[in-house]
C-alpha cells in the first residue's frame, strides 16, 4: 500500500496555513516511511503527549525553517503566472 498525505484545505484560513500544513505533514511522511512506523509515533504520543511528542516538535520546527522559502517560491510562481495573461 502506498503512503499518501491528505490535506483538507477547506479547514485552512490562508495560503500560509496550507503551506505550513504541507510542510508539517511532509515531515511526518519522512519520519514514518512505512505504515508500520506509525506505532513509533503512537508510543511517543503516549509517553510525551501530543504537543511534546518529539515527532510533532520536529514537524513544527520544519514549518518554521521552511515556511519562508516555501512562501517565496509559491508567490514568485504566482506572480509569473499572472504576467502570462
Amino acid at each position: 500500500m502506498e503512503r499518501e498525505i491528505k490535506i483538507f484545505v477547506h479547514n485552512t484560513k490562508s495560503y500560509s496555513e496550507v503551506m505550513r500544513t504541507v510542510i508539517h505533514e511532509y515531515t511526518h511522511y519522512l519520519q514514518m516511511p512505512k505504515l508500520s512506523d506509525n506505532s513509533k509515533y503512537c508510543k511517543l504520543d503516549e509517553k510525551y503527549g501530543y504537543f511534546d511528542n518529539p515527532m510533532e516538535v520536529e514537524a513544527r520546527d520544519s514549518e518554521a525553517i521552511y515556511i519562508g522559502t516555501c512562501k517565496s517560491y509559491v508567490y514568485s510562481k504566482l506572480q509569473k503566472s499572472k504576467k502570462k495573461y
